[in-house]
Order: structure tokens, then C-alpha cells, then sequence
């Protein structure tokens, strides 16, 4: 399951992005305000801006793989660096549906199952 976080190949799907987005914005925003509320010091804030920095690529890899679903670059992911530019990626990933049936990018996430994840990264 932590290659989904960590790997920029492949799509997922909505649902899988919204759960993904969730969770790892969620164990990040924990952790970091739990240690800076503990240590209430330097350290602390170094801590909380070393877990928050370190949220960015997992989220950014979550975000390259939806556009992927969507037929889209993953180099379209930088614009979520740009206010106001942002909120075209942002609707991409959070509202369109990816595309149906495998695109250049692989095979359509709904249609594969446990098996079919197997035999795709067998052959890649």
C-alpha cells in the first residue's frame, strides 16, 4: 500500500484519491501539531515543519496519479503551486471522472481487481 504513496506511475480513481488525500492529510496535520503542542519550543516547530514538508511528496505523487486517471499530465501538478491557477488541477482530481478503459498511462482503476494489479506490475 505505500507504493501508492510514494510512486508516481500509475491512476487511481476518485475514491481512492479523496481516502488517500484524507489519510495522509490527517496522520501529517496530527503528528506535526501534536509534536510542535508537546514540545511547545524550537525543536517542536522544526519537527512540525519537517512532517509538514515531508507530507508534500507523498501528496503530490496522490495528485500526479489521479491526473494520470483523467488522460492529463502529472506535470500539471505544479499549478497546484499557484493560488487561483490551482483550482484547475484541484477540480480535475476532486470531480472529473478518469478516463474509461486503459489510457496512456495504464490500465482504468475500476476495472482492475487484486489479481489484474498483480499481472499489470508483472509485466512492467
Amino acid at each position: 500500500m505505500l507504493e501508492k504513496f510514494f510512486s508516481w506511475h500509475g491512476r487511481i480513481n476518485r475514491a481512492k484519491y479523496w481516502g488517500y488525500h484524507f489519510l495522509v492529510g490527517i496522520v501529517s496535520s496530527t503528528l506535526s501539531h501534536g509534536i510542535a503542542y508537546l514540545m511547545d519550543n524550537s525543536i517542536g516547530t522544526v519537527l512540525y515543519y519537517i512532517i509538514a514538508i515531508g507530507s508534500f511528496y507523498p501528496m503530490m505523487c496522490i495528485i500526479v496519479k489521479r491526473l494520470h486517471d483523467v488522460d492529463k499530465s502529472g506535470y500539471l501538478a505544479f499549478l497546484c503551486l499557484i493560488p487561483i491557477v490551482n483550482l484547475y488541477p484541484a477540480i480535475l482530481c476532486a470531480f472529473i471522472k478518469g478516463t474509461d478503459g486503459p489510457n496512456r498511462f495504464g490500465p482504468d482503476p475500476l476495472e482492475l481487481n487484486e489479481i489484474d494489479e498483480d499481472y499489470v506490475k508483472e509485466t512492467i
